[in-house]
């Protein structure tokens, strides 16, 4: 089937069931659109054969390209736009500490708790394979995370700047985690890692070299983009060409970002930043200029946002699950919980200098306020068959996040 039916296929289910909840469920829109997302594929699942054109036109959707190489550039550059960078200057310690020690924390944590899980429930599993679903699961998800903070009031400033930060920040650390992680173990001596020491070791210098390299270079490469933006649209005060000279970032920077072996995701998330700061501070020479390039961008987003969980809940139809791997991901919402509150807890408490019931209250809240998303689940379906077991958990994890948390 052509890219355009399926284009056009999700945008009417898109309006459906945005429709059916905005009109008579009224709920959140990330629980309401991956409630009826999966419903709707679970009914053509359940009526229709798999020779009907609905059903293959469903299958058809590769979810990790449309996310990973099409949708995430523009979420990341959107978000980022509307993000406070004088409150992410407040807390760039604790957000740093959070995307880099804290998520690798996390993810090791992760990969011990379900391991000892497992074998206590009977399941074998080899620890390599914990340490992979460690890596893509402990990333929070910036689309899930912003969408869910964005009009709860009951959350502190400071915790939602600390929480979306992160979100923003920990693609990079954690994709890179996921792909040497899942390299070794599916590509490599995956049975036998974590035998040899001398192994942790070089694996361990590849990791933290790699996220330096790509991280840095996506904050260097992400901030040249904005001044040469900037540069444009300071110049011109026509709305459309400062619409036009954003996508060219929001497009071509993500690609160029990739051919350079940087993090696309961090270069689109600090240029974001940067113009997003440089325009507000436009507003008051150019408001109409401004106003309507942040609609554009807001329009961009929600759309985007309600894309990706419509095709979350839709994925259900194409995952081949394993009822063991669904018990499993029933307890991993549980675990990965826990060691989110550890792996926040252990940086939050040596940078604010201070452990008290407030301040793990606060931790608390953080851990919830980590919803997983479609980039775990992209990342997931990036794995080869083998690894069917750690994409089903991964569904389970980021459906229960979402409804859950969210």
């Amino acid at each position: 089937m052509s890219a355009y039916f399926l284009f056009s296929l999700l945008i009417v289910v898109s309006a459906t069931l945005s429709y059916i909840n905005t009109k008579f469920l009224k709920l959140p829109k990330a629980i309401g659109l991956t409630i009826l997302s999966m419903t709707f594929a679970v009914l053509c699942g359940s009526f229709l054969s798999e020779h009907n054109f609905l059903f293959i036109a469903l299958s058809s959707f590769d979810f990790k390209t449309t996310v990973l190489e099409g949708m995430l550039s523009f979420l990341l550059f959107a978000n980022a736009l509307h993000f406070n960078m004088i409150d992410l200057r407040k807390e760039i310690k604790a957000v740093f500490a959070l995307a880099s020690i804290g998520l690798i924390l996390s993810a090791v944590i992760t990969a011990i708790l379900i391991y000892i899980f497992c074998h206590i429930v009977g399941v074998d599993i080899s620890f390599g394979y914990c340490l992979v679903f460690g890596a893509l699961i402990s990333p929070t998800d910036p689309i899930a995370v912003i969408s869910t903070l964005a009009g709860n009031k009951a959350v502190p400033g400071y915790i939602k700047t600390r929480v979306v930060g992160e979100s923003l920040f920990n693609d990079a650390t954690g994709i890179v985690l996921f792909v040497v992680l899942s390299h070794i173990v599916f590509f490599g001596s995956g049975g036998d890692y974590g035998s040899q020491t001398s192994g942790w070791v070089t694996y361990s210098w590849i990791i933290t070299k790699q996220i330096s390299l790509e991280a840095g270079g996506g904050i260097l490469l992400g901030w040249l983009f904005a001044k040469v933006a900037m540069l444009f649209i300071n110049s011109n005060k026509d709305s459309e060409t400062s619409i036009f000279i954003t996508l060219a970032i929001a497009t071509m920077g993500y690609l160029i970002a990739h051919s350079l072996h940087v993090s696309g995701p961090i270069a689109m998330v600090t240029a974001g930043l940067f113009i997003g700061h440089s325009l507000s501070q436009r507003k008051e020479n150019c408001p109409d200029q401004v106003e309507k390039l942040d609609r554009f961008w807001l329009v961009i987003d929600n759309m985007l946002n309600s894309f990706l969980f419509i095709l979350i809940g839709l994925e259900l139809s194409s995952i081949k699950f394993d009822h063991i791997a669904i018990w499993i991901g029933i307890a991993g919402i549980f675990i990965v919980t826990i060691a989110r509150f550890i792996s926040i807890s252990v940086p939050i408490t040596i940078i604010d200098r201070s452990l008290t019931k407030a301040s793990a209250k606060s931790n608390l809240l953080m851990a919830w306020s980590g919803i997983r998303g479609g980039i775990s689940l992209a990342l997931a379906l990036s794995l080869p068959a083998e690894g069917n077991i750690i994409i089903s958990m991964t569904y389970v994890v980021v459906v229960l996040s979402i409804l859950a948390q969210g």
